[in-house]
């Protein structure tokens, strides 16, 4: 219908969604990282976890009242699969039924449609009878057949009979036989409407299906749509009357109605159009109604849009202004955050020590009998053989890995913290309130954990460096805790000379060496050294060595931290191999029974990892991912009271 040519399409969004998604983040770059989608359904936005729905494109449609556009389809190609018939045909049959009377002798013919449950039962009954009425059989069919083509084209012989004299004795004969063309022709005329007067049922039934799902609440619809329904009905009962009716009568009428011929079943035809109008008038009322509704409500929105706007640029000269204030304090947010976090990782620590301390109380008799079984071999074994003149120092190893570069990598992340997106650092400062981190931080027992993130941003340092680097800085201020750091992402380059597993490896002797006073008088009798006596370079498996014996070396009352940050930055072709077999030497501290100190491993990464979330079971791996309920304003000062209230606990 040409009315709905000026009815809005359903994929029309709002104009607060479009100032949403397309100006907003011109004002923060807050907005610019966002994955809530809008929902015109929910009138809100939703996260990607929520069902997608598909954006093919529909038919033009009128605009919804609180219905999903997912409910909105086009007409049907068929009107046997109506699902609007339970709605309207039981009330369009009672009224058909109390309006009109049945002709007489219609129920025994057994094509009566009064009382029927459904369209397909009608649908059935006309489909029946009209196929009797065109599908005689045998000799009848053909005649029938070669009377319908002689009516149908009986215009050109009325045009030649006109030319025949006008004279006396023809006179009588000519009024006859035009009497008898003018029957003809309005027969084949009347019958050519009947059997083309359904044929455009598929579209009507298609409009009041779109109307009742689109104006759900409008009566008048409704109405409209029964009253088109009960014209079909009688239509429908009409022509099934015109379909039984004799030949012989038809004939009759044909020539002695006149243009009354068969008046009933061509007005009910009409009557259907017209119904089928007045229901389009109703709908364009409808939808004019409710455009009038949402252009007020747009209006308001708009209101409040510019009003939302002048707050932004107000807010924004108000920052501007303050620009150098905010600057200055600044310095004492951070401080602040950095209080934060570490009263967060505070916390965890105190919980842990406490558990810790249970463990060692529950093994204090197990102990004392291990230390008087190690009395007892000492006086058992012979005298050592005495120590060679040559041995090295901690000095001297420190000569050879030191200094350590982790302290510079902590500063230069924390200088740069405000670079960094800030809803994944928000996201990183969540970190302490997951319950798989704080069950690691906490158990008493060795344990590891590979921490992965979705961040798209790919800068290095990310967010998880900043939670790392305040994390070391809060476990270093305790004197049982050993924190031993490497920023993979900070030394990836293949021409940084502290770039790879291998230096990895060497900062955490470094590291080691710096924390703890180890006794290396018999290092060389555990640790082939002999890369230190030919002045070659330590492989792999050397370095490996080396950091086992030290841990080894740790007593039962201390607490080794391994915090390995950007991982990812090392699954490389060059370094996958030595990566490979670094993390499965430090991996291994957490099961070995031989150590007595406890090992705690941290492996964290940016983006998911391949090769090394293999070395980890699916506990104890923590992927990060923006939530709902999640605070998205980065603060340093919440996190390091969070932290510090997490070793406090422990």
């Amino acid at each position: 219908m040409s009315n709905l040519e000026t009815i809005p399409r359903l994929q029309h969004q709002p104009v607060a969604v479009d100032f949403v998604d397309n100006r907003l983040p011109e004002f923060h770059p807050a907005f610019s990282h966002s994955r809530q989608k809008y929902d015109a359904g929910l009138d809100r936005y939703v996260s990607p976890s929520s069902k997608m729905q598909g954006d093919q494109p529909g038919p033009k449609t009128l605009v919804p009242v609180h219905v999903d556009s997912q409910d909105v389809c086009g007409p049907p190609e068929i009107m046997l699969s109506m699902r609007f018939w339970e709605r309207v045909f039981p009330d369009a049959m009672d009224r058909f039924e109390k309006t009109s009377q049945e002709p007489k002798h219609r129920s025994d013919s057994g094509y009566s449609i009064r009382g029927l449950d459904d369209w397909d039962q009608v649908y059935e009954k006309l489909e029946s009878c009209r196929g009797k009425y065109l599908n005689d059989e045998g000799l009848i069919k053909k005649v029938k057949k070669g009377w319908r083509k002689f009516t149908d084209n009986i215009g050109p012989l009325q045009e030649a009979w006109k030319l025949v004299p006008d004279i006396d004795y023809v006179t009588p004969v000519r009024g006859t036989v035009e009497f008898l063309m003018d029957a003809v022709k309005r027969a084949s005329n009347t019958r050519q409407q009947v059997l083309q007067g359904l044929d455009k049922l598929d579209s009507m039934f298609g409009d009041i299906e779109l109307f009742l799902v689109v104006f759900p609440t409008e009566k008048n619809v409704l109405e409209a749509g029964i009253e088109l329904v009960v014209s079909i009905l009688t239509a429908v009962e009409r022509l099934i009357g015109f379909y039984l009716k004799p030949r012989g009568k038809k004939a009759i009428s044909a020539m002695f109605m006149g243009d009354e011929y068969e008046e009933a079943v061509i007005s009910s035809l009409n009557d259907v159009v017209s119904k089928s109008e007045s229901l389009g008038h109703e709908a364009t009322k409808a939808d004019m109604s409710q455009s009038a509704k949402n252009w007020r409500k747009a209006k308001q929105r708009h209101k409040e849009l510019i009003k939302f706007q002048l707050d932004l640029k107000s807010g924004q000269e108000r920052i501007m202004q303050n620009q150098d204030s905010h600057a200055q304090n600044l310095s004492k947010e951070y401080q602040a955050g950095v209080e934060t976090i570490r009263n967060d990782i505070y916390s965890l620590m105190v919980e842990y020590e406490r558990n810790k301390e249970q463990l060692h109380e529950r093994n204090a008799a197990l102990e004392r009998e291990v230390s008087d079984l190690k009395t007892t071999v000492q006086r058992l074994t012979p005298s050592p053989i005495p120590t060679p003149s040559w041995h090295i120092t901690p000095d001297d190893l420190w000569d050879i890995f030191g200094p350590s570069f982790e302290t510079l990598d902590i500063q230069h992340i924390l200088e740069r913290q405000e670079h960094i997106v800030a809803h994944e650092r928000a996201i990183a400062e969540s970190l302490v309130s997951v319950p798989r981190f704080r069950e690691w931080m906490v158990s008493p027992t060795s344990r590891e954990l590979l921490v992965q993130a979705d961040f798209t941003s790919g800068r290095q340092p990310s967010a998880l460096s900043v939670f790392c680097s305040t994390f070391l800085q809060a476990l270093r201020r305790n004197e049982k805790f050993i924190a031993l750091a490497h920023f993979c992402g900070l030394h990836a380059d293949y021409d940084d000379p502290e770039a790879g597993p291998r230096s990895m490896m060497m900062s955490f002797i470094a590291q080691l060496i710096l924390q703890w006073s180890f006794d290396t008088s018999f290092l060389h009798e555990h640790v082939d050294l002999s890369w230190v006596e030919y002045d070659d370079e330590p492989d792999m498996s050397d370095l490996c060595a080396l950091v086992s014996w030290f841990v080894h070396q740790l007593p039962a009352y201390t607490t080794v931290f391994f915090i390995i940050d950007g991982v990812n930055a090392y699954e490389k072709e060059r370094y996958i191999q030595y990566l490979t077999d670094g993390l499965a030497c430090i991996l291994d501290f957490a099961l070995d029974e031989k150590i007595q100190a406890t090992v705690k491993v941290l492996v964290a990464s940016p983006c998911r990892t391949l090769e090394v979330r293999k070395g980890f079971n699916d506990d104890m791996i923590l992927v990060l991912a923006g939530q709902h309920g999640v605070n998205m304003e980065a603060s340093q000062r919440q996190l390091q009271h969070r932290v510090s209230k997490v070793l406090e606990s422990n």
